[in-house]
C-alpha cells in the first residue's frame, strides 16, 4: 500500500513481468527450495508509480524490488506478504 504519491523515480516497486511464471517453471523443473532468486533471463524492471492509498498486489513469485528514491520525499509505505510454503508441490 502506498501511503503517499509515489513516482516512478520516487522509490516505487520495481517488477519483473513475467517473473512469476519463469519461477514457477524453474521450482517444478528443478526442485528449487526459494531460499535464493534463481539467475533467470528476466524481462527488463519495470516501476509501478501509484497516489496515496493505491494498493499492489503482486503474485507471490514475481520478482520485485523498490526502486531508488530520486524524489525529495520519502516514500512511504505498508508491505504484507501471503504465500504457500512450497508452491510447485
Amino acid at each position: 500500500v502506498y501511503l503517499n504519491d509515489v513516482a516512478a523515480h520516487g522509490g516505487a516497486t520495481v517488477v519483473r513481468p513475467g517473473s512469476h511464471r519463469q519461477v514457477f517453471a524453474h521450482g517444478l523443473a528443478t526442485g528449487w527450495n526459494g531460499e535464493t532468486l534463481p539467475d533467470l533471463p528476466y524481462a527488463d524492471p519495470l516501476p509501478i508509480p501509484g497516489d496515496a492509498g493505491d494498493v499492489l498486489f503482486l503474485h507471490y513469485l514475481t520478482v520485485h524490488r523498490g526502486s531508488r528514491n530520486f524524489d525529495r520525499r520519502i516514500r512511504v509505505g505498508l508491505n504484507a506478504a501471503i504465500r504457500p510454503a512450497r508452491p510447485w508441490s
